[in-house]
Formats: C-alpha cells, structure tokens, sequence
C-alpha cells in the first residue's frame, strides 16, 4: 500500500482524542505555548471592574478544553477544577504538573457553599440499609451527610457487615438511572463504572470520590450536622504547590 492510500486508510480521531494522547511533553509545550498568547510581555491596563462570565471562560486556553477542563476555580488556598471528561491518571497527572500555570488562568474564589467529600459509612435506618456520604463545607468546615439507598447483601444472600468503607451493593440499572439514585451521584463525579461492574464500585469509593466537591442547593440543619438532598458535581480539588 502506498503513502496515499494509507493516509486514506487512516481513521480520523477527533481533536479531544488528539489531545488526550499527547505525551506530557507535547501537552507541556501547546500549555507554554497558549500562555505566551493570553500573557503578552507587554504592559497591560488592570480594569478594576469584575469580569463578566465571557471574559472568564474566555481566559481558558482551547487545548486545555480540549483536554476536558472546563472550569478552574480558586476555592480558599487550593484550585477547583472541572472536567467533562473522566480524569484519568494521566489527565490528573497533567494536571498536577500545570497547577502553576491553571493557577494563572482560575477564577476568584466567590465564598459560595461547597462540601468536600470526606469518606462514607453503610448503616441500618428503621430497619433500611443506607450508604452515608459524608461531607465538609469547605469554608466553614461544617459536618453535611447524603444518604442513599443500597443493599447490604450480595447477591448470594450474604450479609455485609456496617459501618465506616462498609461493603455494599448499589441498586438499579447502569441503563436506567434516576435522579437521586447513588449511581447518578457516582457517574456525574466518576463518570465511568470500574471494571464495568457497579458491584465493584464499593472498592473504589475513597480513591474516586477523594478531594471531590458538590454543592447542594437546599441544605438542611438536622441534629448538629447539615443534611444534604440533591448534589451537584462543581469539580475536584487540587492543591497548589
């Protein structure tokens, strides 16, 4: 087969498939590169005026969209970072090497009320087996809890023992999910089912869900702690170096 035809032969990839298989070296250099163009050496006139939302995300270079972030926000002494995609190891390690320059380009913090994921527990409610998320208003450091409904027993019909990284099996339909289900909370944050088996979520719980955000638009106070009811995934938080 000549040149042409394997050209032709070639399947196209789209332009986040480009990006997502660069090394960190090629990422590295379109990142110096979109620097160099939003941050000219030239003195620049500071308006005091607040941005408009146009402006912000206008300031995210295309390939680091194109990697998947969407939004980069400053969230006290760390940075809030939002993707569209699921953040692999390798997309996370990218991340972590250009903190620097995402530091440059992130919004202000705006003070508004967050929790991060702090860990989870299974346990018995009037006789109903929960999964309990807990959580950590980030500002504050208030205590939030969400709890969800799942199954304390395999599917052989053994019993899991409760308590905190309890075992437990998720309820529905990968194919059928339903607002306010644990497995629409896990893939708005995951975004992705290990090893294609929601019976194997329970595995990955603090390694997936560690350093994530939400929000939550109607918090309850409920005996010295916030109870939570509809989440909203706003990102993962990275520490600046």
């Amino acid at each position: 087969m000549n040149l042409k035809h394997r050209l032709i032969a070639m399947p196209e990839i789209s332009e986040t498939e480009r990006v997502q298989r660069q090394t960190n070296d090629e990422w590295r250099a379109e990142y110096d590169s979109a620097r160099d163009k939003h941050y000219p050496a030239s003195p620049q006139v500071v308006s005091l005026r607040p941005e408009s939302s146009d402006n912000i995300v206008s300031r995210i270079p295309d390939n680091v969209k194109k990697a998947g972030i969407v939004s980069i926000k400053h969230i006290s002494s760390k940075l809030l970072i939002t993707t569209d995609t699921q953040i692999t190891n390798e997309l996370d390690s990218r991340i972590k090497k250009r903190i620097q320059f995402l530091q440059g380009i992130a919004e202000a913090d705006t003070g508004e009320s967050l929790y991060e994921y702090t860990g989870y527990r299974t346990t018995f409610v009037d006789k109903r087996p929960f999964l309990v998320l807990t959580f950590r208003e980030i500002h504050t450091g208030a205590l939030a809890e969400r709890y969800f409904n799942i199954s304390l027993k395999s599917k052989q019909g053994k019993s899991f023992k409760t308590g905190i990284n309890g075992q437990f099996r998720v309820i529905g339909n990968i194919k059928r999910i339903q607002e306010g289900m644990f497995l629409k909370f896990w893939m708005d944050v995951v975004k992705d089912i290990p090893d294609n088996r929601p019976a194997h979520i329970c595995r990955y719980m603090n390694s997936k869900l560690a350093n994530a955000v939400i929000s939550c638009s109607n918090p309850v106070p409920h005996h010295g702690f916030t109870k939570l009811t509809k989440l909203k995934y706003e990102g993962h938080l990275y520490q600046i170096n």
